[in-house]
């Protein structure tokens, strides 16, 4: 299934007792960034852009975890995710809305990234642009300070 920006189920989310697990999919109001025909980038969404969002998390925990079976990936997915709709699994939600940072918390993964970019869109190029933000840690508290310069023009 698919969910809207606000955890809602979205209209177009397919429902019923095959579903298993819902991603962010967005909706006519909050699309997902993605690649478009033509090398260009642009909003859509729909259960095609939440697919990505749980197959990715699998590709990660069986990087991790190269000996886990398909099912424990799949146990692993869904008793982590965040339980959205009437408590436990649901018609609407399956088990919720999948939650990658509890599923891969138990490994004990540590990231401390010097520099983060975000992709913005700001309308004056067909292609996205990139906000270097520099990452700190003190005490486990992070903060981010974001260069002044924008780099537009990213190559694929």
């Amino acid at each position: 299934g698919a969910t809207t920006y606000t955890d809602a189920r979205a209209s177009y989310s397919n429902y019923g007792p095959r579903l298993d697990i819902a991603a962010p999919g967005g909706d006519w109001s909050s699309s997902i960034y993605s690649t478009l025909p033509g090398s260009n980038y642009g909003g859509m969404y729909g259960t095609s852009m939440a697919t990505p969002y749980v197959s990715g998390l699998a590709a990660l925990l069986w990087s991790i975890s190269p000996g886990s079976t398909h099912s424990q990936v799949r146990n692993m997915i869904q008793s982590n995710a965040d339980d959205l709709g009437p408590t436990g699994w649901d018609q609407e939600f399956g088990h919720g809305r999948i939650n990658a940072w509890r599923v891969l918390e138990p490994f004990g993964l540590e990231a401390s990234p010097e520099e983060i970019s975000f992709l913005v869109d700001d309308d004056s190029d067909p292609r996205p642009a990139s906000w270097p933000i520099n990452i700190t840690s003190h005490d486990g508290i992070f903060s981010g300070r974001v260069r002044k310069n924008l780099v537009s023009g990213l190559k694929t």
